[in-house]
């Protein structure tokens, strides 16, 4: 094997190796289903108890949550990582 095949066999192996490494990374960073329920169950307490009663989640529909969601992230300044864990919480009940 030539001195430039060998180079660029190692630069191949490199990338694929720095590849399958991010693309592990990027995985461990979104978080799960469980973790988002968890995650809008206390944050479902902080955030809806402050201002009004916290409704329980059946009192709704997925769509009419969407809806409610969308209104509370602008009149309650809720960050979107909030408001996706809190929909996936409240979406739960049904």
């Amino acid at each position: 094997m030539r001195k430039s095949q060998r180079l660029g066999f190692g630069v191949a192996t490199l990338i694929l190796l720095l590849t399958v490494a991010l693309s592990a990374l990027a995985a461990e960073s979104e978080p799960t289903e469980t973790q988002l329920f968890l995650r809008g169950a206390k944050l479902w307490g902080a955030y809806c108890g402050q201002c009004h009663n916290a409704r329980s989640g059946s009192e709704f529909n997925r769509l009419e949550w969407d809806t409610l969601l969308l209104h509370m992230r602008v009149r309650a300044n809720l960050p979107a990582a909030d408001a996706e864990a809190l929909r996936v919480f409240l979406r739960s009940s049904h």
